[in-house]
């Protein structure tokens, strides 16, 4: 991967705001806030998860961060830096 590609992927946030509700996989190869609540599978370079924000399921990452309040249900998976599948 070049670097520009890299720097361009990790530079992308998507946010689901408070009050959505996302059902089912999540996949976004670069950061993803999350404010509302996600049930089901993400898949992200890294996730944020606010202090309002819950994900109940399993989120696959290379860096998770919870805020204070915050709330995981599930289970985290670390993505390994050679793993492909956000590219």
């Amino acid at each position: 991967m070049n670097k520009d590609k890299k720097k361009s992927s990790e530079e992308q946030i998507s946010i689901i705001s408070e009050g959505a509700l996302i059902e089912g996989k999540v996949t976004h190869a670069g950061t993803l806030v999350i404010v509302g609540t996600v049930s089901g599978e993400v898949l992200a370079d890294r996730v944020i998860i606010k202090d309002k924000g819950h994900l109940i399921g399993t989120v696959t990452c290379r860096a998770l961060i919870m805020e204070a309040g915050g709330l995981l249900d599930g289970n985290s998976v670390y993505l390994k830096k050679d793993d492909n599948r956000l590219t």
